[in-house]
């Protein structure tokens, strides 16, 4: 839950996917899968931006721009591979673990913009990598 009483979880229906959802006073429940479903919704900010872990890994939903995965938000080449993801803060900063190589540690994925031009900084495996991508 978020400061503004916004709500995010899911459901699991017998024989259905995992379905994402928010709740908000203004608007009710609202599905946010829209028949795609394998979302687990961990974490949302004041500005309604939600990290959910599911199919293909950690996805950020924003009002804006519906899913997109983390992974798209790296730049190219990058080798990292998000394996958990635990929560976002009103600074659009995304923290989880990560698999780089061989090694396993922390990431924190700073969102700068979006929905048209997501300008990233990942900090990596011991906070050593910085690595900036505009879109």
């Amino acid at each position: 839950m978020n400061s503004n009483g916004d709500v995010v979880g899911w459901s699991d229906r017998p024989g259905d996917a995992y379905r994402a959802f928010l709740y908000t006073d203004e608007l009710g429940l609202i599905d946010l899968d829209l028949g795609t479903g394998n979302r687990a919704p961990v974490d949302i900010n004041d500005n309604q931006w939600i990290v959910a872990y599911g199919a293909y890994g950690p996805w950020l939903w924003t009002p804006e721009t519906s899913w997109l995965t983390l992974e798209s938000l790296l730049p190219d080449g990058a080798d990292a591979q998000f394996a958990d993801i635990t929560s976002i803060n009103n600074a659009g900063q995304i923290v989880g673990m990560e698999r780089v190589g061989d090694s396993w540690g922390t990431f924190r994925l700073t969102i700068h913009s979006i929905p048209t031009v997501p300008t990233v900084v990942v900090l990596g495996v011991a906070g050593l990598a910085g690595m900036r991508r505009r879109r």
